[in-house]
């Protein structure tokens, strides 16, 4: 089983590509927090529940909220083929014989 990663400190969500996202319930924008210059300022080894952030408009505490690294884009269609196809329960061998279906 794979150790859980620990997102503590600054610097463990620069580490792992995590964002800190910060939120105003009174002006009700999103902003992105900005660890990159928190961590050039000495405070990569600050815990993010020590951290305290307001808005710049109305200076209302932010909200925090974590999030993981986007991911990359699918591939593929993303699509599934609806209904799957139903596998044949008689052989093609023997003539004169329906083939079923099996229900979806």
């Amino acid at each position: 089983m794979p150790s859980p990663i620990h997102l503590h400190t600054v610097a463990d969500l620069l580490a792992r590509d995590h964002t800190l996202q910060l939120h105003c319930l009174r002006c009700d924008r999103w902003r992105k927090a900005p660890l990159e210059h928190l961590a050039t300022q000495g405070l990569a080894d600050r815990p993010i529940t020590a951290l305290r952030f307001r808005c710049v408009r109305c200076g209302s505490p932010a909200q925090r909220q974590l999030r993981p690294p986007e991911l990359p884009p699918a591939s593929g269609t993303g699509w599934m083929e609806w209904p799957p196809r139903a596998s044949p329960t008689a052989t093609d061998s023997e003539p004169g014989r329906r083939i079923q279906r099996s229900r979806y």
